[in-house]
């Protein structure tokens, strides 16, 4: 009687074990969730093929797309055309293995906005061959906005300076012009 007892009790250790590792894999697995859902960057993962496999919950804000709508996209499916060209050799470029640091690119939402990011990209690579690629990105839409606003503001005051009726320049103090518009320079 006795062998039979302490191959129930081993037994049930085994079963307090696993359901202990078990509970700790899923606690994991929401603790990882819980970070990347509320996180700010865009994350997402995508196949070899170039379908995406996860997005978190900013990805999927900023997008428009519900997670089950994700699952029936690929990347083409959201890339905006200017980067297209770019975007498929840095996806051969992660096939091989590189890591991909600093890169600017736009997406299309759902609605057809454009939206710019900057970030990362590597694989995961499992006997030489591309498992998955992922994509760490910060959503700088406001920023290249701002920059394009200002660029045309100051497009906008160099044409009232080069073209206002009255001399405008810009002197240092040693006397020397450092910029002149057209009609100064005519008349001078």
């Amino acid at each position: 009687r006795l062998p039979g007892l302490i191959r129930l009790i081993v037994r049930a250790r085994q079963s307090s074990e696993q359901d202990f590792t078990d509970e700790m894999l899923h606690t994991s697995d929401r603790r990882y969730q819980d970070l990347f859902d509320n996180t700010s960057d865009l994350v997402q993962c995508l196949s070899a093929q170039g379908r995406f496999l996860y997005t978190n919950k900013a990805w999927r804000d900023t997008m428009g797309y519900s997670e089950s709508e994700v699952k029936e996209l690929c990347l083409a499916d959201v890339l905006h055309a200017d980067s297209l060209a770019c975007c498929t050799d840095r996806f051969e470029r992660l096939k091989r293995g590189e890591l991909l640091s600093g890169i600017d690119f736009k997406y299309v939402t759902r609605d057809g906005d454009i939206v710019y990011l900057n970030g990362e990209c590597g694989s995961v690579m499992r006997d030489g061959e591309p498992v998955s690629m992922r994509g760490l990105f910060r959503n700088v839409t406001e920023e290249r906005r701002a920059e394009a606003a200002l660029r045309a503001s100051e497009a906008r005051y160099q044409q009232l300076y080069e073209n206002a009726p009255d001399i405008n320049s810009t002197i240092n103090a040693r006397g020397e012009i450092l910029s002149i518009n057209q009609i100064g320079a005519s008349l001078l």
